[in-house]
């Protein structure tokens, strides 16, 4: 059971530190290019865009029959996402109204930023918990920086890290 528990933890700490490099890379892009996607469905419409470190996510329903398509634009240099009243200094905004022609829509505009930070503390966190440190322990590696010890039990040659004696009482 711990191996399985051993396998996950590391499973989605991977997941984690994959997540955190790929949001930094959107983040960071976002800066210099926006990014828009688009779909259309029979009833609806749906973008998505990214732009100076924010993310719109639309919805626009149509009263009318569509043939479904999507699309991705890019806008050189990036365009500002804009947001509104006091909530929308921090980043957020949610937009529920509804169009000329009476049809609903709705729009949530978001920073990307908590997402890096959330992704990051839990990559950091997983590869610095207390579990990996006794999952190294259990498989003979060096708990600093996860040397295998098999050969050199007393010290690592990696780091220089020695591991804690058992004591014989």
């Amino acid at each position: 059971m711990t191996r399985l528990r051993y396998i996950l933890l590391n499973g989605l700490i991977a997941i984690a530190a994959v997540l955190f490099v790929a949001i930094t890379t959107l983040w960071i892009r976002s800066f210099f290019v926006s990014d828009g996607f688009g779909w259309t469905t029979p009833r609806a419409d749906w973008s998505l865009t990214i732009g100076r470190g924010r993310l719109n996510l639309a919805w626009r329903e149509s009263r009318q029959a569509l043939s479904p398509s999507h699309y991705h634009s890019i806008m050189r240099p990036a365009q500002t996402i804009r947001t509104y009243g006091d909530i929308g200094r921090l980043g957020v905004y949610l937009d529920r109204r509804a169009t000329f022609s009476g049809a609903r829509r709705w729009s949530l505009v978001f920073p990307i930023w908590p997402a890096l930070l959330l992704s990051g503390l839990l990559a950091f966190c997983g590869l610095f918990s207390p579990a990996t440190r006794q999952w190294r322990k259990l498989k003979q590696r060096c708990i600093v920086c996860g040397y295998d010890l098999r050969q050199t039990p007393e010290k690592c040659p990696e780091c220089g890290a020695t591991p804690a004696r058992k004591s014989a009482a």
